[in-house]
């Protein structure tokens, strides 16, 4: 079962569609593809710090003249870093839009989160405004 942080923008005008779920832990598409995750999010900042560092790393790298396996070694720690740390960052992107963060789900998937979450909110009177 995976963890899901349920973030809804204040004030909303539709309650059903101003809701994000952001999975906790690892991103594998964050891992993966880096800058282009964090553009598809819309996390400009990010994505020009995550290009940045980048292209420090490989200033890094050929100012210590590393050979090719330290250097793959130092570039797979980045991505790592980065698909760590990703989903705190959208989280704290969507804090800053206006959306608080208003619960946590437990779900096999992100669809099966959803549904969860709008059951709860259904039976709890409404989803919360």
């Amino acid at each position: 079962m995976r963890l899901y942080t349920v973030h809804i923008r204040r004030p909303s005008r539709d309650p059903d569609r101003d809701v994000i779920l952001v999975r906790e832990g690892f991103s594998w598409g964050a891992f993966l593809f880096t800058a282009l995750w964090a553009l598809w999010r819309r996390m400009w900042l990010a994505a020009f710090l995550i290009v940045l560092g980048g292209l420090v790393l490989d200033s890094v790298v050929e100012l210590a003249e590393l050979d090719p396996g330290s250097e793959a070694v130092l570039t797979l720690a980045y991505q790592l870093y980065i698909g760590f740390a990703a989903n705190d960052w959208r989280r704290r992107t969507l804090a800053r839009r206006g959306f608080e963060e208003i619960a946590v789900v437990g779900a096999a998937d992100i669809g099966d989160a959803e549904r969860r979450y709008f059951d709860q909110a259904a039976g709890a009177g409404a989803v919360p405004a």
